[in-house]
């Protein structure tokens, strides 16, 4: 997070309100104003196009109706990584219908262990 901070200063506001829940008191943490942090976070919505004054509120509060809100707003990141995990365990099969098994069976080369060989873990990992 404190990369984040640094390369982003506007984005590091908004993380130390989120992380303290209110603007004032991460005023008082960065040595801002108040008015300060609101500028900032509003420089920053005007930026990334984006109420996030309201997404926080949404996502934090515990109101009804809540948990589905946060289900349909976490669903796309979730459901992208279940379909990149899947699609690069095809890619990686250590049977003979993995992709890469595939390719290589052509060649006549036999059915790699990707991941399960101490030798190709570490490159097949680099090469996803």
């Amino acid at each position: 997070m404190d990369v984040l901070r640094m390369l982003n200063p506007k984005l590091g506001t908004l993380l130390t309100a989120a992380e303290l829940g209110s603007f004032t008191r991460a005023a008082a943490a960065l040595n801002f104003t108040q008015p300060a942090v609101s500028h900032h976070i509003s420089q920053l919505e005007r930026q990334l196009g984006v109420t996030l004054t309201l997404l926080a509120l949404l996502v934090n509060r515990k109101a009804k109706g809540v948990t589905f809100f946060r289900m349909i707003y976490f669903s796309p990141q979730v459901v992208t990584m279940t379909v990149v995990t899947v699609i690069w365990g095809f890619f990686f099969s250590s049977t003979a219908d993995g992709l890469f098994n595939s390719i290589l069976r052509v060649f006549g080369v036999p059915a790699q262990k990707w991941l399960q060989d101490t030798t190709l873990a570490m490159p097949s990992i680099a090469m996803a």
